[in-house]
């Protein structure tokens, strides 16, 4: 089911976002230590949460999607500290609202998780 026209024009229209509001990408930086310490406490969280699946004999496939969700922690972490904001002004000066933001963030995180998935099947 395709979106009609409509929605696209609306979806990727230039809408004038105020420069006052827009916050820069640069800053999700100064979240660097908290992304770090919930990766190595979700690391061990997912570790228990393994041996706990493997003791309990779940399928391997269990264990796969949870480590896909693990690897692809940061980009969540920016979807979700992006999702609240007006709009985010990139490093190139370009200033996204907070609609297209999201979409394009959601469709980085949704397609590493695709690729890594389709990389983890193969093997």
């Amino acid at each position: 089911m395709a979106p009609d026209e409509d929605q696209l024009d609306r979806l990727f229209a230039d809408e004038a976002a105020d420069q006052a509001e827009a916050v820069d990408l640069e800053e999700f930086g100064s979240y660097g230590p908290v992304v770090a310490c919930a990766v190595v406490m979700a690391f061990i969280v997912l570790a228990i949460v393994q041996m706990l699946l493997f003791s309990f004999g779940a399928p391997s496939w269990v264990g796969r999607v949870l480590m896909l969700l693990y690897v692809t922690l940061p980009q969540g972490a920016v979807l979700v500290w992006a999702w609240g904001k007006p709009a985010v002004r990139l490093p190139s000066g370009m200033v996204l609202p907070q609609r297209r933001i999201r979409l394009y963030i959601g469709m980085v995180w949704v397609a590493s998780i695709l690729l890594i998935g389709l990389q983890m099947a193969r093997h």
